[in-house]
């Protein structure tokens, strides 16, 4: 499977995705994430600027973040704004 979003970014970057991928509204929309070490850290410099999530500096490890999308199996709701006048409201 193709990921939706790739970023070449260090690992606190990352930790700060991860918390923010973890809330729950997140989760139920179907995202996943795979963070892998870049073996070759020096051909990795030579990449162009847009690849990179952020500025970083010279011999800063760099991890490679692939976040995957899968849309949920359940069919949405017509109207989620309207409520319906027979229904008790909370």
């Amino acid at each position: 499977m193709k990921p939706h979003i790739s970023w070449l970014i260090s690992l606190p970057h990352a930790m700060k995705m991860f918390k923010k991928m973890n809330i729950k509204k997140h989760r139920d929309a179907g995202y996943r994430f795979e963070l892998n070490e870049v073996e070759d850290q020096k051909k990795v410099w030579g990449r162009p600027q847009e690849a990179f999530y952020a500025n970083y500096k010279l011999g800063t490890t760099i991890f490679k973040l692939e976040i995957y999308y899968e849309k949920p199996n359940e069919t949405p709701l017509a109207n989620k704004n309207r409520i319906s006048s027979r229904v008790a409201r909370k």
